[in-house]
């Protein structure tokens, strides 16, 4: 890795905005970067919503999920692929938007690295690309160079002969971030069920109706009140066991 991409990873945290056409090399460079981040120590791990077939990166799709992950212990690297369908300038006011620049003052808190991945900067909300959020731009020139601007260090260069990363990913196979974890519905007990569908804003029919077969609304009620007594005591017990 070049020397002045080795200080960002040195750094308590940095953002780094990645652009460039349509198979020019992002999401791979983005992901070498991880690699030999993570060979040189600078972090201990990294994660993205790009799937990939590799121990060393985790597949994180929502935001309570990467919210969790950021909170472990440990330098870690975030990359965010196909972000100018998520923080679009076009959105301005979404709440998408707004979530995405609360996940950088999480990356800031937690001494992370984030690297957004996008085919323009003018898809991208401009508060996310702002002198006080952003700390570095690479360009994409094609699979061999790149031009980076580093706010941080002031510097202009042009990296060439980079390396593929031996990170295994499906580039057509990026999962899209949502804000709300995602459940599998056949792995909750009814309880859980139920509950989910309550927390969302279903009625007490609407989750009744969608048991097979059908419960009355009543039943769904009694499963409510299962699952909060079945919570409380796992709460009290955690309680119980720390002190």
């Amino acid at each position: 890795m070049h020397e002045d991409l080795v200080s960002l990873f040195k750094r308590d945290s940095a953002v780094i905005m990645m652009s460039g056409h349509k198979e020019d090399g992002k999401t791979d460079f983005s992901l070498r970067m991880g690699e030999d981040a993570m060979e040189l120590g600078l972090i201990t791990r990294m994660a993205s919503n790009i799937k990939t077939k590799d121990e060393r990166c985790d597949n994180i799709s929502n935001y309570y999920d990467l919210e969790n992950w950021l909170m472990v212990k440990g330098r870690k690297y975030f990359i965010f692929d196909e972000a100018g369908k998520h923080i679009s300038r076009m959105r301005f006011m979404a709440q998408m938007n707004k979530v995405i620049i609360d996940i950088i003052q999480l990356v800031r808190h937690y001494d992370a690295t984030f690297t957004a991945i996008a085919p323009t900067e003018k898809l991208i909300d401009s508060r996310f690309l702002g002198s006080e959020l952003l700390d570095c731009r690479i360009r994409k020139l094609n699979k061999k160079f790149a031009e980076v601007r580093n706010k941080l260090s002031r510097q202009v260069y042009v990296i060439r002969n980079i390396p593929r990363t031996t990170v295994k990913f499906w580039s057509k196979d990026i999962a899209s971030f949502s804000l709300e974890r995602e459940y599998d519905m056949k792995k909750l007990s009814i309880y859980e069920k139920a509950a989910l569908l309550y927390g969302q804003g279903s009625s007490m029919q609407a989750i009744g109706d969608s048991f097979d077969p059908p419960v009355h609304r009543f039943a769904v009620a009694r499963m409510l009140r299962k699952y909060l007594s079945l919570r409380f005591k796992e709460l009290k017990e955690c309680h119980v066991s720390q002190t």
